[in-house]
């Protein structure tokens, strides 16, 4: 599965692009304060204005319904407008919730319109998707080697999905297809996009410009493309999206509640090692919910099942010893 947005908190936080709007400024004091509603508003006008963070943080809110009624069509409107001014954050924001299929449906022909220009301005979560995408074919002709190259850049950052990813698509490389990506990456030299095998019936703009990376306009560190990372014990993180789930497979396993993302990402490190034999190859989704009496937790989820698939695999983890409860996306 894809990562979840980061968490408000978070971007708010890092996200410290220098701005002449005061607007920005009174939003972040705002959402500082817990007045979400306020800050929501001053993010539209600071982004009426040119700001492209502004308007990507009211597309989060938005997506999330904090502040505004939860509108995933407005919300992605706010985010496209901010990833067309060339906000690498917004950009492989939109990727993911396209290649997930996060409250709209999965549309792989849009999820590479934006994580590649995302993953070339080096984003590590825009690199992982896209390397999942390539790997399993999604959207474009399946290729091993752009899929390892990329999948190796975000690994770089210890990503541990990327990591992950990197390991299981090495394993299938051959030893040439190994050796390409090794090349580009040595070079410094990018793959060209493969040939999409997505529907033509309706025409896509095409990708806009990858910007120059600024380590100030995203919520994430840019760095310097490195080279092959060795095996690194690294904390738990959300991972890669597998291929898509059928019609109705919208139920998850909820495996853990804690109070941060850092204790759910621990949380679901001890998992992983205590049920190997159940949860091997699998990977969480981490969405933030309010708990009622409790304020807001991470949820540590897995999808991709149907009603029955879901409640068959809650009581295998509890026979094990492991608590858990099955859901519904978008029910809380």
């Amino acid at each position: 599965m894809l990562r979840p947005l980061a968490p408000l908190l978070l971007i708010l936080a890092l996200a410290a692009v220098p701005t002449a709007h005061a607007d920005m400024a009174q939003g972040r004091a705002a959402f500082a304060a817990g007045k979400y509603d306020q800050a929501f508003k001053e993010f539209v006008k600071a982004g009426d204005k040119g700001d492209l963070t502004a308007l990507y943080l009211a597309g989060e809110m938005q997506l999330q319904g904090r502040g505004a009624p939860k509108d995933a069509k407005a919300a992605l409107k706010l985010m496209r407008r901010a990833a067309e001014g060339g906000h690498v954050a917004a950009m492989s924001a939109l990727g993911a919730i396209y290649a997930y299929g996060q409250d709209v449906p999965a549309d792989y022909e849009q999820a590479l319109r934006w994580l590649r220009p995302a993953a070339e301005a080096d984003d590590m979560h825009a690199q992982n998707n896209l390397a999942t995408l390539l790997c399993f074919g999604l959207g474009t002709e399946k290729d091993i080697v752009s899929a390892l190259y990329w999948a190796r850049r975000a690994a770089g950052k210890n990503l541990v999905a990327a990591v992950k990813l990197a390991a299981e698509i090495a394993a299938e490389a051959t030893p040439e297809q190994a050796s390409a990506a090794n090349a580009m990456l040595a070079s410094g030299q990018m793959p060209k996009p493969p040939k999409s095998t997505a529907p033509l019936a309706r025409e896509v703009p095409p990708p806009p410009k990858p910007p120059e990376p600024a380590a100030t306009e995203a919520p994430h560190a840019v760095e310097a493309p490195p080279p092959p990372p060795p095996a690194v014990e690294v904390a738990a993180s959300p991972a890669p999206l597998p291929p898509p789930a059928a019609a109705g497979q919208d139920w998850a396993v909820q495996v853990g509640s804690l109070p941060s993302r850092g204790e759910a990402e621990k949380h679901w490190a001890g998992l992983t090692k205590r049920h190997a034999d159940l949860l091997a190859g699998r990977t969480p989704l981490l969405r933030e919910a309010d708990v009622a009496g409790k304020g807001r937790y991470t949820r540590v989820l897995l999808g991709g099942f149907d009603k029955a698939g879901a409640a068959s695999f809650c009581t295998r983890l509890k026979a094990a010893g492991a608590d858990c409860l099955t859901r519904r996306f978008g029910v809380d």
